[in-house]
């Protein structure tokens, strides 16, 4: 009896152990499957935290005049300010109830060369402010300048993923031949409407969405200049 009994047990641990095994080895193999499939696709991706609002636009669209008057509360003594590199500065922003609270701002540079290294910042925007001039909506060089740059943010991926705030700020508005956010809001509609007919779908991945994207885009005036930044700073 007792040798039935050591006999019944090994065989009940032995069929256990071969169960483990198995499921040990499907899960692997599983897994492995999954690695290699990431690994053609082009690998992992890592989603980075959003934490900093961009300012980001064509050149002389008052981006470093912005940055300049969250710091200070006043735009620079030298009028117009070039950037040729990005400025990364902590503001103090109104919270309510006489509070403040810190926010990271990076002024990029609008100079179109110096574009592509915009990805980055994008990446890690939790607001991206485009500053377009509002001065210059009647010269359709300028306007399919904004509008290409603007498509080209709203077609990166992470911002397809993940679906940051974007505000196009319409600066030097207390200029009396400024144009209104309407019109500009129409004039950069019809620019990206030709691009989404004309790129790629897939070397633009996107695109097709660009113009739903752009429909839930705010437009507002803004002053740098005059201080006048309540608009965008409801923003951060």
């Amino acid at each position: 009896a007792t040798r039935v009994a050591v006999v019944t047990t090994t065989t009940t641990t032995t069929t256990s152990y071969s169960v483990g095994g198995i499921f040990f080895l499907l899960t692997a193999i599983i897994i492995l499957a999954y690695l290699a499939t990431a690994y053609l696709n082009g690998g992992f991706r890592v989603i980075k935290r959003r934490t900093v609002c961009l300012l980001i636009g064509p050149a002389g669209a008052g981006k470093t005049t912005i940055l300049k008057q969250l710091q200070h509360g006043k735009a620079p003594a030298s009028g117009t300010v070039t950037s040729l590199i990005p400025n990364e500065e902590e503001v103090a922003v109104d919270a309510g109830a006489g509070e403040k609270r810190a926010v990271r701002v990076v002024d990029f540079p609008g100079h179109y060369k110096l574009r592509s290294g915009a990805g980055k910042y994008i990446d890690i925007a939790r607001q991206i402010i485009f500053v377009t001039d509002a001065l210059v909506y009647k010269d359709s060089e300028r306007v399919r300048e904004a509008a290409n740059f603007l498509f080209a943010i709203l077609t990166t991926p992470s911002v397809l993923r993940d679906r940051p705030t974007v505000f196009v700020a319409c600066n030097k508005s207390e200029r009396m031949n400024a144009f209104s956010p309407e019109f500009i809001r129409k004039r950069l509609e019809q620019e990206i409407e030709v691009l989404t007919r004309t790129v790629d779908p897939e070397e633009v991945p996107g695109a097709d969405r660009v113009l739903d994207m752009f429909a839930r885009v705010q437009i507002e005036k803004i002053s740098a200049k005059k201080g006048n930044l309540k608009a965008l700073v409801g923003q951060l």
